[in-house]
């Protein structure tokens, strides 16, 4: 049975792609040991990751999709932290300033046409950001001086101060991520456009 990876989000303008990159460069030299890094052209809101679906039941993910309605709202980036918060940090991120209510609406409204699916909600509160890159865990670089933690509160400040413009989102995909040697590749499979409620 051919399985498919498969997560709902929301697709970034070509400036956040462009500004993503950017700022990965940036840091890169400095944190490059420690730092998994996200593919160009990757970066995106996650509303719900599905894990690996059947690829029969593909259709009934599609047809569940098609029932979830919500208006066009504006979103900006602002911000950034770390994942979690206290202790070593796994994730990289940077915030929503404006629109992360509407994400969160969202997505609980995609937990509710999945779950009947069988496709459990969330555990925990939805956070509306973009992954800029994972961390790795110290241990897993030679290099001594990437070890060290005191450099994350310059990091997240620098990054923090990066002004992004605004945009409107107008719908949510369902994509399907393949992994591969340079990371996962990401194919949109459907687009759903919001409604006027």
């Amino acid at each position: 049975m051919a399985m498919l990876r498969l997560f709902t989000g929301l697709a970034l303008p070509q400036g956040y792609q462009d500004g993503l990159a950017q700022l990965r460069r940036t840091w890169q030299p400095q944190l490059g040991p420690l730092l998994k890094l996200v593919r160009d052209g990757n970066w995106h809101v996650t509303l719900k990751y599905l894990g690996s679906v059947a690829e029969q039941d593909l259709d009934g993910v599609k047809q569940a999709l098609a029932g979830v309605r919500f208006e066009p709202f504006t979103a900006q980036a602002g911000g950034c932290g770390t994942f979690p918060p206290r202790g070593w940090p796994r994730v990289l991120w940077v915030g929503m300033e404006r629109g992360a209510q509407e994400m969160a609406a969202l997505a609980a409204s995609v937990d509710r046409a999945l779950e009947p699916l069988g496709y459990a909600p969330q555990d925990r509160p939805f956070h509306a950001h973009l992954t800029l890159a994972r961390i790795n865990p110290p241990g897993r670089t030679k290099s001594a001086e990437h070890t060290q933690g005191d450099s994350w509160p310059e990091v997240i400040a620098r990054i923090a101060t990066r002004q992004w413009e605004a945009f409107e989102v107008q719908g949510f995909t369902l994509w399907r991520s393949v992994l591969g040697p340079g990371g996962p590749r990401y194919t949109s499979l459907v687009d759903y456009g919001a409604t006027s409620l």
